[in-house]
């Protein structure tokens, strides 16, 4: 049996906020401000999330929804609780308006 590459296992009490791609890796951002690095590109966790939950927002990002604090439709961006800031893709704003 092939060996799962994530580096470090969620705990169900942490909650992921944010998926950050970083070449063929993920930076998983996680609800009490910690990183954890998996050796999945990002692609693979779009296909396996809930869709209801998480939705990638551009090349590099996708968030939970339970996260977003304010949304800026005049500026394609919405903001994370932990106040980190998102730029939405022209293409996905449709699916993101429908989304919300």
């Amino acid at each position: 049996m092939k060996q799962p590459k994530i580096i470090q296992k969620i705990p169900r009490e942490k909650k992921i906020m944010l998926m950050e791609s970083n070449s063929n890796y993920t930076i998983i951002h996680l609800s009490d401000g910690k990183k954890l690095l998996s050796g999945y590109n990002l692609k693979f966790y779009e296909d396996r999330t809930d869709n209801q939950s998480f939705m990638r927002l551009n090349r590099s990002e996708m968030i939970n929804k339970t996260f977003v604090k304010l949304i800026n439709l005049d500026e394609f961006s919405l903001t994370l609780n932990n106040g980190r800031r998102v730029h939405i893709s022209r293409r996905r704003m449709k699916a993101f308006q429908a989304w919300i």
